[in-house]
């Protein structure tokens, strides 16, 4: 008899070393992440290497030229929902229902304008990572987008 409460002693602390086992990888395995609504888009080597990452149907981020990680809204509402889309043969920016034109850093360039800047939505980097928040807004132009003065690399795109 004295044999079976220590067997049921050692299964009882083998389990106990799983579970704390399965615990620390949990959290030491778990990503960090910037808080609740932020998107993990890729590490900055890869965006930097496409220039212009979609994610979803949410954003896009783009890495351009010397300037930070930026990202816009690809849809927002602004009397009627906009869509946003972006040409790669051309390297703009465009806006669905009117055929706007805005270059890479979101300023409007060509067509009618139902505003002047692509709304611009909240990017960070994470250990290497970069997160986008579709839903959280940022204002103004990107630092350093008044200097850039990129022309169409090639045709425009067709909504």
């Amino acid at each position: 008899m004295a044999g079976r409460p220590r067997g049921i002693g050692i299964v009882g602390v083998v389990v106990m070393a799983a579970l704390a086992g399965l615990i620390i990888y949990k959290v030491v395995s778990r990503e960090p992440s910037p808080g609740p609504g932020w998107l993990k888009v890729g590490s900055v080597a890869d965006i930097e290497r496409q220039g212009v990452t979609k994610v979803d149907d949410s954003a896009y981020v783009v890495s351009y030229g010397d300037l930070p990680v930026f990202a816009f809204a690809a849809s927002y509402v602004d009397g009627i929902h906009e869509v946003v889309s972006y040409c790669p043969s051309s390297g703009w920016f465009y806006n669905e229902p009117h055929a706007t034109q805005y270059n890479i850093v979101g300023r409007y360039m060509l067509g009618p304008a139902p505003s002047s800047t692509l709304p611009r939505v909240a990017v960070t980097v994470l250990d290497g990572e970069v997160w986008v928040d579709p839903e959280q807004p940022v204002s103004g132009l990107i630092p350093g987008a008044m200097g850039i003065h990129q022309r169409p690399k090639g045709p425009f795109c067709q909504s």
